[in-house]
């Protein structure tokens, strides 16, 4: 059997709304020339990719609808250790310049993609669901609660139940997407729980 590149990407989460960490953890044939490595990241919201690649780039002119950009090397992959680990952030996505003030990543449904020549037999596809803004207003809503070192009011305890739900549900759109395979269901989960989210803010913070 011929030996070819085992790809696989692991997309590491953290609380920073501004970016995410890709690490590539393939396992790469010995001996078997590694081509033209591309990454292709579709950001919520859009309607197609955006290619990075350490190949021939295209000509705007001859193919307008794909965007390219040259993928950087972290290490330089054509020195024998062709591992990366690059910060996904708007500058890395070339939504912003350098020196710009970052802004936050949206959250939502993600999809990344990494092959190297010949993409059809050596390619990966992850979809991501980014719940971070998310998480991160849930934590805020936590610190919102009067809560000491006894047991709560009844109603205080309605409310931590009602927050048990939203964080189940953004547990679960999460695997949905990641686990199971499923955006668009993962994707309407996810939406349900910023919903109810949002209503709790609205109707229970006056009771915190």
């Amino acid at each position: 059997m011929a030996l070819k590149h085992q790809l696989s990407l692991n997309i590491v989460d953290g609380c920073n709304p501004n970016n995410f960490t890709l690490i590539d953890t393939s396992n790469y044939a010995s001996g078997v020339p590694l081509t033209c490595p591309t990454l292709a990241i579709t950001i919520p919201g859009t309607s197609g990719p955006v290619y990075f690649s350490q190949g021939t780039l295209p000509n705007p002119s001859t193919d307008p609808n794909d965007v390219y950009h040259l993928l950087p090397t972290n290490p330089d992959p054509y020195t024998g250790n062709p591992k990366f680990v690059f910060t996904i952030d708007n500058i890395f996505l070339c939504v912003q310049s350098v020196g710009d003030t970052l802004k936050n990543l949206p959250d939502g449904l993600w999809t990344i993609e990494y092959c190297v020549k010949p993409c059809t037999t050596s390619s990966v596809k992850y979809y991501y669901l980014r719940t971070t803004l998310a998480l991160n207003k849930y934590a805020s809503l936590l610190c919102k609660l009067r809560l000491s070192d006894c047991l709560p009011s009844e109603q205080t305890l309605r409310m931590i139940d009602e927050l048990h739900v939203i964080k189940m549900y953004l547990d679960a759109a999460k695997a949905k997407v990641e686990i199971c395979h499923a955006p668009k269901e993962g994707q309407a989960m996810y939406d349900y729980a910023i919903k109810l989210m949002n209503n709790w803010e609205r109707t229970c913070c006056s009771n915190c």
